[in-house]
Parts: C-alpha cells; structure tokens; sequence
C-alpha cells in the first residue's frame, strides 16, 4: 500500500538520431575585425567588432547622426534623471544599432555617454569621432585591395595606348 502514493513519472525515451538529425558548424569570414579601444592614456578598455565589409554600415550610420543631431532638450528646463537615463540608453543602442555588434558595454564601461569630456562635447560624441577614421581607413584599404584585383583581371582588356 505504501507504494499506491508514490508518484510514477514518465521519463520521455530518449530518441536516436539519424544521420540527417546531424548538426554542423560552418564558419564564415563577416569582414568583422576587432578593435582595441583605450582611453586617451593608452589604457585598454577593451575590444569592439567592426564589420567596415557590411554595406549597410554607411545608411545606418547616416541615421545615427540624424538621430543624435535631433536630440533637444528644452530650453530653461533641466532634464530629469529619467530622461537622462533613458537617453543615454538610447545612445548605448545607436551605438549597438551603428555597428551591428554589442559595443556599448565597452565603449561605455568607464563613463556613461553623457559625460561632458574636456573640450565641451558629450563623451559619445568623442566616441564617434574616433570611429570615422577607423573605419575610413578599413573600407579605403579593403577597397584599394579589391581595386587591385579587379584591375588584375581586367587589364588585360583594357585598350593599349602607345605614343
């Protein structure tokens, strides 16, 4: 009788897989490359993905500034804590939203966005200036490589010239 009480719990079978139920990993080349960031003393404060290859990058750039040259506080009135947090949340995800990877727990790990730097600007306003030239640089090479290869292949049907 003791063991009229007792639970029975069913344990599901366990299923054997067939070679189709396999699973794979496949690895692929984004064009991501990492970027060491530190601060203006050399110091790391650590490393972000920047894919300079995703053509998306300059349209989603684009709206970023658009997004941060709207922000407006009101004239005469502090903005409360609220609408400072909520803002520089919106900041962090531009940033995220910018560079299609999870950035801002770096970039912003030692100050919040809103922090007015040295020179009058807001800190994610100095982030972004860091930015450009980074990737400037990264798509110009990138391009100048692929430039090379298509001049590689297409010399050969360009018409010569002589004097």
């Amino acid at each position: 009788m003791a063991n009229a009480n007792k639970k029975v719990v069913n344990k599901p079978k366990e299923e054997k897989k067939t070679n189709h139920e396999e699973s794979y990993d496949i690895k692929v080349d984004t064009g991501a490359v990492n970027v060491l960031v530190r601060d203006k003393d050399g110091n790391a404060l650590g490393h972000i993905k920047i894919n300079p290859a995703d053509m998306d990058i300059l349209k989603r750039y684009g709206k970023v500034v658009d997004k941060f040259n709207a922000i407006e506080f009101e004239e005469g009135k502090e903005p409360t804590d609220e609408e400072l947090i909520e803002l520089s949340e919106m900041v962090k995800d531009q940033f995220d939203f910018l560079l299609n990877y999870p950035v801002s727990d770096v970039l912003f790990s030692k100050c919040s966005p809103l922090t007015i730097i040295s020179d009058g600007d807001f800190f994610f306003e100095n982030v972004m200036k860091g930015l450009e030239p980074v990737l400037e640089k990264i798509t110009n090479k990138r391009v100048a490589k692929k430039m090379k290869k298509i001049k590689k292949y297409t010399d050969k049907y360009a018409p010569k010239y002589h004097n």
